[in-house]
């Protein structure tokens, strides 16, 4: 897919809405967590785009997985399993669940969850993965996140499952957004190691990614 060099209309409209909502929960709004503690019906998840990890639904599994399945050139199963758990991560750390999605296909194309740029050389998967150098769906570099790492019996890091490794990149993510109030483009640079860059690169590929994964929506 050919890279963008500038923020899509679609793109913008996540920014705008990111802050918008970041500036209302820190402004005293009411949590999801709040409302149910609270008796109240709704079983919304912060909306943070134009999807809310709580609209799940096998349709909607199957439009992205289909899609990704196409695009990334994956098996379905495999895709709509990363669908499933990307939407669950998002439900936990209140977040877009296609933006989740969109930095799992920037980070590691859905496939390559080895250390980052290990299957250049590895073409059988051998080596052994290292837990704290990047790696999983979302490149999660444990040695810069230690408190959020798993741990084996002896209480050494140990690398990541699938499902935690998407789970620990979202709780990252939103810890970003928040550390830079709601700005999109600037947590993601923050997320790639690279907030210098004054084009934004990174930030535009995840968006690029993140309006083409839209597209299942309608």
């Amino acid at each position: 897919m050919k890279m963008r060099t500038s923020i899509s209309s679609a793109a913008a409209l996540h920014i705008a809405v990111f802050t918008l909502a970041l500036a209302w929960f820190a402004s005293g709004g009411v949590s999801p967590a709040s409302e149910q503690n609270s008796g109240a019906t709704s079983k919304r998840a912060e909306v943070t785009g134009p999807v809310a990890a709580a609209q799940l639904n096998e349709n909607l599994v199957y439009s992205l997985a289909g899609l990704i399945s196409e695009d990334w050139r994956i098996p379905l199963d495999q895709s709509a399993n990363l669908v499933r758990k990307s939407f669950k991560a998002a439900a936990e750390h209140s977040l877009d669940p296609l933006l989740v999605l969109a930095v799992i296909a920037q980070e590691s194309s859905f496939r390559n969850f080895g250390n980052a740029h290990a299957w250049l050389r590895d073409k059988d998967g051998q080596n052994a993965i290292n837990p704290l150098a990047a790696h999983g769906p979302m490149q999660v570099a444990g040695r810069w996140h230690l408190e959020k790492m798993p741990r084996d019996e002896q209480g050494n890091v140990r690398i990541t499952s699938v499902e935690e490794n998407v789970r620990v990149g979202a709780w990252i993510l939103k810890e970003y957004l928040q550390r830079d109030r709601g700005d999109l483009p600037a947590a993601l640079q923050r997320y790639n190691g690279n907030r210098a860059d004054p084009e934004k690169r990174y930030a535009n590929g995840v968006l690029t990614k993140l309006g083409r994964l839209e597209q299942a929506l309608h």
